[in-house]
């Protein structure tokens, strides 16, 4: 899904590089936080019988919140999106006047734009 949103939305390419390694640290230090709060909201002894509830429908079996990772995950997103949404309107807005210049000028950001692959993905994307 990731892929599909990176090609059918305008993306910088060169952002999306540069951000995977940092994502992949960020799990680890959320993962076992995530788990952490969907085992303890799982096992809480006065939440069993709403949660049994719960997975007697269907939609709630598709959206797998019953594991412990989707559940602490999708809490610890949600209760992130207002906060992260809101940096990330001031960071896009430092980066479009401090360094976009900077980051076009580069060696490598010349390279990947006159590139055949990236040329052909402009091309789909237009």
């Amino acid at each position: 899904l990731v892929l599909l949103a990176i090609c059918l939305l305008r993306v910088n390419l060169g952002a999306v590089l540069l951000f995977i390694p940092l994502f992949l640290l960020l799990d680890l230090v959320i993962s076992p936080l995530s788990h952490a709060l969907g085992q303890f909201l799982l096992t809480l002894p006065t939440w069993v019988e709403g949660w049994t509830l719960l997975y007697q429908q269907d939609w709630f079996r598709l959206a797998r919140l019953n594991h412990t990772m989707v559940l602490g995950s999708t809490l610890i997103a949600l209760g992130a999106l207002v906060p992260l949404y809101a940096l990330s309107l001031v960071l896009v807005k430092q980066y479009r006047t401090n360094f976009m210049g900077w980051v076009s000028d580069l060696k490598i950001s010349k390279l990947l734009r006159t590139s055949e692959l990236f040329q052909r993905f402009l091309a789909l994307k237009d």
